[in-house]
Order: structure tokens, then C-alpha cells, then sequence
């Protein structure tokens, strides 16, 4: 008996790789595309051996997680390792496409240093000076509305009114950038619920994501290949000018919603 339940637990887990095999093999042909993925073994700088392993967790309870039924969005991807490679990134892509005509909206994160370190972070919303208090490095007790998080306290306060400027905002916008979009997305925490309506909106979002993580939010959001991607480690101004060229034309050609 114990031996014919092994056998049925294996065939199952089988079954439920096969279910998964073709999400990642949709997911990999873009990421192979854009350099980002060799298509056997992780790009180093992006996964490592105990990357693939969670991955690969993560994916088969994908299978059992049910399917928003909203339509996705174009989206558009920033990606990197740096948070500040990301961020200085993000300034100048959203400074370009400005001057390309289009509106430009979004909510950027932003380290606050204290004494040479890194004690929190804040939102600021794109194209202001308006910024909200997100997380803060802390080994006390969470408050009424933190959530303890690798080493830090992120508060829901600050979230919601990162996600109230994205409503606002992307409403008028042409694309709509969100900034480091990490495990904690990918949990279905922080902006996860922005990004979720921005993938169903009106603008193209530009998904700012951790190189680390990135496997884990195309499985999170279901999503396909962007219409546009750059490796925050791998720029110049040439790749930096055919992103914002392929953003302004899908911008440009799409109905509006």
C-alpha cells in the first residue's frame, strides 16, 4: 500500500510539472530573446541554484491558484540587480518619454540612509516631491498596520496611498511605472494590487522588477513578453532610446480603453 501511494504521488507531481511546463515555456522564450535567461540554467546574475528551487515551488502552486479573469494589459520591463541602477534608470526612461510627447505618471521607491545605513523607504510619486513612509528597518513588534518582512516593517498605510496616486494618475497617463516589484509582490503584498489594475488599465505599465525575483513575478501575473525590456546592467543610450521608441509607438497605435 505504501509503495502504490508513492507511485500515485509521483505520477501526480508529474502531472503537475507537465501542467507548468508550458508556462515556463512561454515565459523562457522571451527571457532567452532578451538575454535575460540561457534557457537551460539561470543567468547567474539573475538566479541562483536555491532561486530555481523556490522557482520551481512557486510554479506548481501556480497551477492550483486560480486566474484573474481581467483582460492584461502591454507591459514594458526595467530589470536589475540595483535598486539605485533601477531607480536612476527609471528617472531618465520616464524624462524621455516626457519629452516624447507622452504622459508620464507612476510611484518610484527611494532608500532612506541614516548614518551610512539603510533604515527604511519611501514612495514617491512620479513627477513630484509628494513621498510616504513604506517600510522601515526594524526588529521590534509590527504596529496595527505593519508587516514584519526580511528584516524590515512595511507599512499598509504607505502602500495604500502609493496605490491611490497609481489609480489617480494612471487614469490621465500614457504609461505608468512601478518601482521595485520584488518578493514582496510576488507574495501579493506591497503593489501587487496596483499592479494588478495597472496590467487591466489604460496605460502601459513599466514594471521596475528585482532581476532576482523576476521569474517569480512573470508567474505571480501571468505575464507575456513585453512589448519593451532593459537590463539595468547592460545600457546605453542606444538601448535606452529603442525602449522609449517602442513604448511611444505601442502608446501611440493602441486603441484607447
Amino acid at each position: 500500500m505504501v509503495a502504490a501511494d508513492r507511485r500515485h504521488g509521483a505520477s501526480t507531481l508529474k502531472a503537475r510539472r507537465r501542467a507548468v511546463k508550458p508556462l515556463h515555456d512561454r515565459s523562457a522564450a522571451w527571457l532567452v530573446r532578451a538575454g535575460l535567461f540561457d534557457g537551460t540554467t539561470a543567468n547567474p546574475r539573475l538566479l541562483d541554484g536555491a532561486e530555481i528551487g523556490s522557482l520551481r515551488r512557486r510554479a506548481l502552486a501556480t497551477v492550483a491558484r486560480s486566474r484573474h479573469d481581467a483582460r492584461v494589459n502591454s507591459w514594458a520591463l526595467v530589470v536589475g540587480a540595483s535598486g539605485a541602477a533601477r531607480r536612476s534608470l527609471v528617472d531618465r526612461l520616464a524624462r524621455r518619454l516626457a519629452e516624447r510627447g507622452l504622459v508620464v505618471a507612476g510611484a518610484v521607491q527611494e532608500a532612506v540612509i541614516e548614518g551610512g545605513e539603510r533604515a527604511g523607504y519611501v514612495a514617491r510619486r512620479l513627477g513630484g516631491d509628494e513621498r510616504c513612509p513604506i517600510a522601515r528597518h526594524s526588529t521590534a513588534a509590527p504596529g496595527p498596520s505593519e508587516e514584519a518582512y526580511c528584516s524590515f516593517l512595511f507599512d499598509a498605510t504607505g502602500f495604500s496611498a502609493a496605490r491611490r496616486w497609481l489609480a489617480e494618475d494612471g487614469a490621465r497617463a500614457d504609461v505608468l511605472f512601478i518601482d521595485e516589484v520584488s518578493r514582496f509582490e510576488a507574495a501579493g503584498r506591497g503593489h501587487h494590487d496596483a499592479i494588478r489594475a495597472a496590467l487591466a488599465g489604460r496605460a502601459l505599465p513599466i514594471l521596475s522588477v528585482r532581476a532576482d525575483q523576476l521569474f517569480a513575478v512573470i508567474e505571480r501575473f501571468d505575464l507575456d513578453e513585453p512589448v519593451a525590456s532593459l537590463d539595468a546592467a547592460r545600457i546605453d543610450d542606444a538601448a535606452e532610446a529603442a525602449f522609449v521608441e517602442a513604448a511611444h509607438a505601442l502608446v501611440k497605435t493602441r486603441p484607447l480603453l
